[in-house]
C-alpha cells in the first residue's frame, strides 16, 4: 500500500534540470574580471584582466587585448572602476555587428 507507493515515487527520476548555456572562454574571462572587481586585492584584478587579454587575443581582438594588458600591468593596481570600464567596452563591442 503506502510503502509501495512511497518507494515507487522515490524511484522516479527527477525532472531534467535546465542547463545554462555553455559560456565561451571570453565570456568566462569577462565574468572573472567582474568577480575580481569585488576583491580588495588589486593583484587578483591584475591576473583576471591578463586572462581576459589572452582570451581577447584568441578571439582576434588585439586592440582590446592591448588595452587589457596595459591596464593589467600598469604601475598602479587596476581599480575596480577601470576594470568595469574595460568589461563594458568589450561587451559593447560584442553587441555591434562586424
Amino acid at each position: 500500500g503506502t510503502f509501495t507507493w512511497s518507494w515507487l515515487r522515490s524511484r522516479r527520476r527527477p525532472p531534467p534540470a535546465e542547463e545554462a548555456p555553455e559560456l565561451t572562454p571570453l565570456e568566462r574571462a569577462l565574468l572573472l574580471v567582474e568577480q575580481a572587481r569585488e576583491s580588495v586585492d588589486g593583484e587578483d584584478r591584475r591576473k583576471a584582466i591578463e586572462v581576459l587579454a589572452v582570451e581577447l587575443d584568441a578571439a582576434g581582438r588585439p586592440e582590446h587585448a592591448d588595452a587589457a594588458r596595459r591596464l593589467a600591468w600598469s604601475p598602479s593596481e587596476p581599480s575596480p572602476e577601470a576594470a568595469g570600464t574595460l568589461v563594458e567596452s568589450v561587451r559593447e563591442s560584442n553587441e555591434t555587428p562586424a
